[in-house]
């Protein structure tokens, strides 16, 4: 059994640690950040009830084999304080990192990043974009055989316990967006609705657009509805952004590098996914559906409609069952729990 001290936050899907405790993981403290946002997930955790929240002077107290460390900027100067105290201890820590690089960069934190980039025994970045990006940055700061790949806040298996919507086509497309329009403004919307396809937003607030006949504006979907409300769409949308990294690593930006939290949610309602097409640059998401085929690289609005009217939409929804499983947490859940293990020398 290897003791394991949970330090900055969880973000997402919080529960989803839950699934290493199988795999020998006992979770022994947690040492929070203390300004997290709203999606930011700090203790205590009603899923863990006893778990101890501790402060930085007193967490030795637990005597962990281990720290995994993550997920989020805020839990840069955090972790980057406990490391002294850490090396001091013999204490190794694992760094889960998403989100972001080019955010630590924009807070005036590189300097504290690069140093946890270096001083972490093990990190594990959420995408190889986003990985190759800071190797690019800091080439030769940290052991490529301790450099890592799993998105941080994938959803648990429950999540994806089904897609219970009967989908046949209908006359026009019917497209889902989860969550704030990010990238989309009134001109994308009328370009998108002018081509015929429908647009559902489920969020928790409606975008600032104008009616359209074929926008239909819910409310949130709570992730156990996931399967039920979401799956008989024909698609889901992901950030329509445009890149110009020319497949440089080094110019990526969060967009380039990011797998966006809706990606999991799609897959887990069997929904393939609409991204744009960036031909010449280096883009996650874009490189998810490439080698996947679960949906589509959209130049515009006409070229959209006509693969939603085609067959390749039945072929991409067969795709995503096949892609699905490895979008939620748990079947990585033994290999990630193997990192710890070895790192706090199990």
């Amino acid at each position: 059994m290897t003791r394991v001290l949970l330090a900055g936050e969880l973000a997402y899907n919080p529960e989803r640690i839950l699934a290493l405790a199988p795999h020998g993981v006992a979770f022994c403290g947690g040492l929070w950040i203390d300004d997290p946002l709203p999606f930011m997930t700090v203790g205590p955790l009603p899923f863990l009830p006893g778990l101890p929240d501790v402060g930085l002077d007193d967490w030795p107290a637990t005597r962990p084999d281990v720290i995994y460390a993550g997920l989020n900027w805020r839990c840069i100067p955090l972790v980057e304080a406990l490391l002294p105290q850490a090396r001091r201890l013999g204490v190794p820590v694992v760094l889960h990192f998403k989100e972001a690089p080019q955010r630590c960069r924009a807070r005036g934190e590189w300097a504290r990043f690069a140093a946890v980039h270096e001083g972490v025994d093990v990190r594990v970045y959420a995408s190889a974009t986003e990985a190759a990006h800071v190797e690019a940055l800091l080439p030769g700061r940290a052991d490529p055989a301790a450099t890592h790949v799993l998105d941080g806040d994938l959803p648990p298996a429950a999540r994806f316990a089904g897609a219970d919507e009967p989908w046949g086509r209908r006359e026009e497309p019917h497209t889902v967006l989860v969550g704030r329009p990010y990238g989309m403004d009134a001109d994308w919307l009328r370009g998108v609705t002018r081509a015929g396809t429908h647009v559902h937003v489920h969020a928790h607030e409606a975008p600032d657009w104008p009616a359209d006949p074929r926008l239909h504006v819910h409310g949130p979907v709570a992730p156990a509805d996931w399967g039920r409300v979401l799956s008989g769409y024909d698609a889901s949308w992901l950030h329509p952004v445009r890149s110009a990294n020319g497949g440089d690593p080094a110019a990526a930006t969060w967009d380039d590098c990011n797998l966006p939290a809706r990606l999991a949610t799609s897959f887990a309602a069997g929904l393939p996914v609409i991204a744009r097409a960036n031909p010449g640059h280096r883009v996650e998401v874009q490189d998810v559906v490439v080698r996947s085929g679960a949906g589509v690289l959209h130049e515009d609005a006409e070229t959209l409609a006509a693969w939603l009217a085609s067959p390749a939409l039945d072929a991409a929804r067969r795709a995503v069952a096949e892609e699905r499983e490895r979008w939620c947490f748990d079947p990585h859940a033994p290999w990630l729990a193997g990192v710890l293990h070895r790192a706090g020398g199990s």
